[in-house]
C-alpha cells in the first residue's frame, strides 16, 4: 500500500574524461563518427539506467554498448577506471567535482543549482524526461489510519534541513507526498516504462 514518495533522486548523464567530448551535442557526434566504440554502464539489466540507456540510443540515433552490473557500486568502479565511458547514476555525483567525471546533462525536476549550466536532458530530447523517485510501502490490508499517520510523520522528517543536507550528497531531494498521489504517479510510470519496454523489446535475460 503507497505511504508516501518521499524522495526525487537526480541522474547525472556523465562521461569519462577520456572521452573527445565537451557536450552532449558533441558526445552523439562523436558516436556517431565511433558507433559501438563506448559502454554505458548500469546497475543491472531492468534498471533505471539501463531504460535511460535503450531511451536515449533510440532518440539520439546512436549505438552505444550497455554493459549490465551488479550494482551501482561495481558499475561506478569501473567507469571512474574507464572500463566503461558512460554512467548515470546518482553516485557519480561527488566525482563530478573532483575532475573524474565530465557531466553532460541531468535527469530533475530543474536544473541543479550546484551545476546551473548544465542542461536538463529534456531540454534536448524532450521524450528523455526520466524522474527517479523513492518511496516507502506498507503491507497489503495495513488500516488506512496507520497508512496516513506513517505518511504524515515521513513528511515531518522530510522538512529537517539536516536531512536535506545528508540526501543532498547522494543526489537526493526530499518531495513527501500523500499516499494518494503516490498511488497516481506509481501508475503513470507503470503505464510510461512499460511501454517503453514493449517498444524496445527488452527481456531479463
Amino acid at each position: 500500500m503507497p505511504v508516501t514518495q518521499f524522495t526525487d533522486g537526480t541522474l547525472l548523464f556523465a562521461v569519462h574524461p577520456s572521452v573527445p567530448a565537451n557536450s552532449l551535442q558533441e558526445l552523439v557526434a562523436y558516436v556517431k563518427s565511433n558507433p559501438a566504440k563506448l559502454g554505458w554502464g548500469t546497475a543491472g539489466v531492468g534498471s533505471y539506467g539501463h531504460l535511460m540507456c535503450e531511451a536515449f540510443k533510440l532518440q539520439a540515433g546512436v549505438d552505444i554498448l550497455h554493459v549490465p552490473y551488479r550494482g551501482g557500486g561495481e558499475s561506478l568502479a569501473d567507469f571512474l577506471a574507464g572500463v566503461v565511458q558512460i554512467h548515470a547514476d546518482p553516485n557519480t555525483m561527488p566525482h563530478v567535482s573532483a575532475g573524474k567525471a565530465k557531466l553532460f546533462a541531468v535527469l530533475d525536476r530543474n536544473r541543479l543549482a550546484e551545476f546551473p549550466d548544465v542542461p536538463l536532458l529534456k531540454e534536448i530530447y524532450p521524450e528523455l524526461d526520466f524522474l527517479v523517485w523513492f518511496a516507502m510501502f506498507a503491507p497489503p490490508g495495513t488500516p488506512a489510519a496507520i497508512v496516513r499517520r506513517m505518511s504524515q510523520e515521513m513528511n515531518k522528517v522530510a522538512r529537517e534541513p539536516d536531512l536535506k543536507a545528508l540526501l543532498l550528497k547522494a543526489a537526493l531531494a526530499p518531495n513527501p507526498g500523500t499516499p494518494e498521489e503516490l498511488d497516481a504517479l506509481l501508475r503513470k510510470d507503470h503505464e510510461r516504462y512499460g511501454k517503453l519496454v514493449r517498444q524496445l523489446n527488452l527481456r531479463m535475460d
